[in-house]
């Protein structure tokens, strides 16, 4: 594979694919969807630093995490999961052979939306099930392809 077919490719994924210097956290290469997940133009992130991104708390974890890639080996991945406006973000780092850190960036907004519902869901069911249960209602399912009833107490 050439160099501009690989460029492609990295330019065509769903993720933000960046490469950073490791101590100062400046991009050295991004693809588009980094740009466009990071809602910044070329030139503003070719002159920012990935930890001017970020408040004081957040850029204080993403240096320690930074700090972390350059002890360990380029197959440890190391996350930092964070929320800008209404989105949530992960983002996964590694040191790369040469010593940089390189980085890919999800949205991971419609996951954290589907995990809030799960977890809002399985309040709405105890409520249900606390209900039927102070209520002594009789309940049951029946599972045809397995010929099972369930049932409970009442």
């Amino acid at each position: 594979m050439n160099e501009a077919d690989l460029l492609k490719l990295i330019n065509e994924q769903p993720f933000g694919i960046a490469e950073f210097t490791a101590k100062s956290g400046h991009y050295l290469f991004f693809n588009e969807k980094e740009r466009l997940l990071r809602c910044l133009s070329r030139h503003q992130l070719q002159a920012v630093c990935v930890f001017d991104l970020f408040d004081e708390d957040e850029r204080d974890t993403l240096k320690k995490l930074f700090a972390q890639c350059l002890k360990s080996s380029a197959k440890q991945a190391h996350f930092f999961d964070y929320k800008k406006g209404n989105r949530y973000f992960q983002m996964r780092l590694v040191i790369s052979d040469n010593g940089n850190i390189i980085s890919t960036l999800t949205d991971t907004t419609d996951t954290h939306t589907l995990n809030a519902s799960y977890l809002v869901n399985q309040e709405y069911i105890k409520c249900l099930n606390d209900a039927v249960i102070a209520a002594n209602i009789g309940c049951w399912d029946f599972y045809p392809q397995e010929q099972r009833i369930v049932a409970n107490a009442a």
